[in-house]
């Protein structure tokens, strides 16, 4: 991916480490392992996909990284700056940086706030501008985002999903944050709508170089709209690519499959030949030893069954091609 020009020299907006978040199971000494030693990075401009079944571990990451939730373990870094070392002082400024847009965009709008106080909240909270400037932003918000100044006035109940999205994405670019983390957000929305929040995201992007981390369970949208995919099982990454790569020559069996269960739209109905994965994932209270995969993989090895893999890497034309699989061992 060519990066804009301007574009910092250390081209990593985001690094994280090592990411680990557990939690405890109430009455017992159990752990839930949500998050399990995760390591990635996220480039300026650039959008990555993380995408998984349910229960991954995908919304979790995100409210991680946005430090919603303290980690267990492990190192994020924005920008360069260590997010855990941060007093809450420093931590509240460095929430200008980063933002989040809902899933369920409605739960999170106040329905006792008109629309403008609503966009216009974050911007009170970090003291920016005076009333009248927070209200030419808002105004300014909403026709970036494609809705009339007259929205301003109006409640959340008077909008539609696709509308109540737009105000979600509005609220979360106020401050102009560099990183924004979009958990499933459209995933709400009826199928005719999706598309355009889809492209509203993408012109926003090249207009106000953002970086995006998008979480999705839909294979076919993160195609779409990312430059690099993540894929999640269990907790942990377990193969990462440029988007192109992945989707011509996904090398994990478990990103095989997720690839397989996308109809083809030349065939309705017809699914690829690539194996359908059996049974359900383990219960993160107890992971399997070795690969987490293992339990449901068609090309399981014994090794498999009591060594975790390492990352290794494998061919990609443009950009690094990281697998967890033995599969791709010496």
């Amino acid at each position: 991916m060519t990066l804009p020009a301007g574009t910092p020299v250390n081209p990593d907006l985001l690094a994280v480490n090592g990411l680990q978040k557990y939690f405890p199971v109430k009455g017992s000494r159990r752990v839930v392992h949500a998050v399990e030693d995760v390591t990635f990075r996220l480039r300026h401009g650039e959008t990555l996909g993380v995408v998984g079944e349910s229960g991954c571990g995908k919304s979790t990451l995100g409210r991680v990284i946005l430090r919603l939730l303290r980690p267990t373990a492990g190192q994020i870094r924005l920008d360069g700056r260590d997010l855990l070392g941060l007093s809450p002082r420093e931590l509240r400024m460095a929430r200008r940086d980063m933002q989040l847009i809902f899933q369920d965009v409605y739960a999170s709008l106040d329905k006792r706030q008109k629309v403008g106080s609503i966009i216009e909240e974050p911007l009170k909270v970090h003291g920016i501008g005076n009333r009248k400037e927070r209200r030419d932003r808002g105004i300014e918000l909403l026709e970036m985002v494609g809705l009339d100044s007259s929205a301003a006035a109006l409640y959340p109940h008077e909008f539609s999903g696709g509308q109540r999205q737009r105000i979600g994405i509005a609220r979360a670019i106020a401050l102009s944050p560099k990183l924004v983390v979009a958990d499933e957000p459209i995933s709400a929305l009826d199928v005719s709508i999706q598309s355009q929040i889809l492209n509203l995201l993408v012109d926003l992007r090249k207009q106000l170089g953002l970086s995006y981390l998008f979480i999705s369970h839909d294979m076919t949208v993160v195609e779409h709209i990312c430059n690099r995919v993540a894929v999640m099982y269990l907790g942990q990454i377990v193969e990462t690519a440029p988007v192109e790569d992945l989707y011509s020559s996904p090398r994990h069996p478990y990103t095989r499959a997720l690839l397989a269960a996308i109809p083809r739209l030349d065939h309705p109905g017809q699914r690829t030949q690539r194996p359908l994965l059996n049974g359900e994932p383990p219960n993160p209270e107890n992971p399997p030893p070795g690969c987490r995969f293992h339990t449901r993989c068609p090309s399981v090895m014994e090794i498999c069954r009591n060594v975790s893999p390492d990352e290794f890497s494998v061919g990609a034309e443009e950009g690094f091609h990281g697998v967890r699989c033995h599969l791709y061992g010496d």
